[in-house]
């Protein structure tokens, strides 16, 4: 039997690195972001990826505008074959609005997927 989880770790700065994306965001916490999710469908394990038993984590970036939707989802790192499937996930994800000073934000995102056979 499969399984997938989220991991919890790091944020990485990224604000600046992108721009026009991820200019003037804040990077949020991933343990923040994911109580701030209110639609989070989890990444579909591949067939393909079972059916090779290819297994691990992937990371991903989410750029988040001031509405809390998802503008971009970048692989940060994992499986070709499971990457897709948290991208695709990802790029559904709506987040209650992100604030600094009171005001929404666009922020950026970090999170980890586990995928186990």
């Amino acid at each position: 039997q499969s399984s997938l989880h989220i991991a919890t770790g790091a944020v990485i700065l990224l604000a600046g690195i992108l721009p026009g994306t991820a200019q003037d965001a804040i990077s949020i916490p991933e343990s923040q972001a994911l109580k701030a999710a209110i639609v989070k469908p989890p990444p579909v394990y591949p067939p393909m990826a079972k059916q090779m038993k290819v297994a691990g984590e992937v990371s991903v970036t989410a750029f988040v505008d001031t509405a809390g939707k998802v503008e971009k989802v970048d692989i940060v790192s994992g499986n070709a074959l499971l990457s897709k499937a948290c991208v695709t996930a990802v790029e559904k994800w709506k987040f209650n609005p992100f604030q600094a000073d009171g005001k929404p934000v666009k922020a950026v995102v970090r999170l980890a997927f586990n995928f186990h056979l």
